[in-house]
């Protein structure tokens, strides 16, 4: 079976991991400050606090914004429920947007229009594996921008093109792998302040007493995090160079949308097929190949509760992910590409 993802240790990983347990440091550590150090500078923030995971960095930048039963616009397409479930759990309104098409980014007439109807001031956008958003003429429109780069750690890092805050997972399927863990980035001393003052039971001074939560980061992850930045040359070049064979591939075919065209490398391959009959040459040649080609996109959207949309109902269909990732070998690439140029 040649899957779409596995887990490859970048050099070093072992030992790190022995020299954390031997130092006993598993949660608290010297590692924690040196990675909020890092990313401070990585990304071009003043400021920044570390979490336990990708969820938690939007609930509690949320909360320390002391927002609450505000209308919020989230994609409508995405890859998982985080993003609803964190402004759900916050006491907040999801208010669907479509992405485009073409893009996989923000549609911006959808979004103006929308935020015209609902009186919205705060926007998430999510750089869907590593396509990062050009936020110009949203910064435009007034909004509030949280950019989610959970998919696209490595694709940030300097990028000049930010958002009011800069949100970021390092789970074990993110770019640098910390097994879990998060991260959010402001120019806003206070705001992050706000952040810190929600991480944990005792530091929870704006939570309500009713309940409370753990959300630090732990050692042992942050430092997996500061070695795979460490070996970054090797993962970066090992996703350019199969970016480029598959770009190289099936660059001109009319069946398949190629995403992602200006990135030198992405956090994962996405392609679209454009018609039904090379959607079902897929299905057959996953059972006939024991390749892993999932559907890339789910609707997260209540569909008895939100009007259908073509955009979203198009992209959760024929949006699928090739096999892409650090350390995955040239010659199952091969026979992934020969695999599918066979089928259409």
């Amino acid at each position: 079976m040649i899957s779409y993802f596995k887990l490859i240790p970048p050099p070093g990983e072992q030992e790190v991991i022995l020299d954390v347990a031997k130092r006993q440091a598993w949660m608290h550590g010297e590692e924690i400050g040196k990675l909020n150090e890092l990313i401070r500078d990585l990304y071009d923030y003043r400021t920044s606090t570390l979490t336990s995971n990708g969820f938690s960095t939007l609930f509690i930048s949320l909360k320390a914004l002391k927002l609450e039963n505000q209308p919020i616009l989230i994609p409508r397409s995405t890859t998982c429920f985080a993003i609803s479930n964190a402004v759900l759990a916050s006491g907040n309104i999801p208010i669907f947007y479509d992405l485009d098409i073409q893009s996989l980014t923000y549609d911006l007439t959808d979004v103006i229009r929308l935020a015209k109807n609902h009186a919205c001031k705060y926007i998430i956008v999510v750089d869907h594996f590593g396509i990062t958003n050009d936020l110009n003429e949203l910064k435009q429109q007034n909004l509030f921008i949280i950019r989610d780069g959970a998919q696209a750690v490595l694709n940030n890092i300097h990028n000049t093109n930010k958002a009011d805050l800069l949100l970021l997972s390092f789970y074990a399927t993110k770019g640098l792998n910390g097994m879990d863990g998060g991260a959010i980035l402001s120019d806003d001393d206070k705001f992050i302040e706000a952040c810190d003052q929600l991480i944990y039971y005792d530091h929870q001074s704006a939570f309500s007493k009713a309940y409370s939560f753990n959300f630090r980061p732990n050692n042992l992850g942050c430092a997996m995090v500061l070695n795979a930045y460490k070996n970054r040359t090797g993962i970066l070049q090992s996703l350019e160079t199969l970016k480029a064979m598959y770009d190289k591939a099936f660059a001109g075919l009319d069946s398949i949308h190629l995403y992602g065209k200006t990135q030198t490398f992405l956090q994962r391959y996405a392609i679209r097929f454009l018609n039904d009959k090379v959607m079902a040459a897929m299905d057959e040649l996953r059972k006939k190949q024991n390749i892993q080609i999932p559907k890339a996109m789910i609707d997260v959207a209540d569909a008895t509760a939100y009007p259908y949309s073509e955009n979203s109902s198009q992209l959760v269909n024929t949006v699928y992910l090739l096999p892409y990732y650090y350390g995955f070998s040239s010659t199952d690439q091969l026979e992934v590409i020969s695999a599918i140029k066979n089928e259409l």
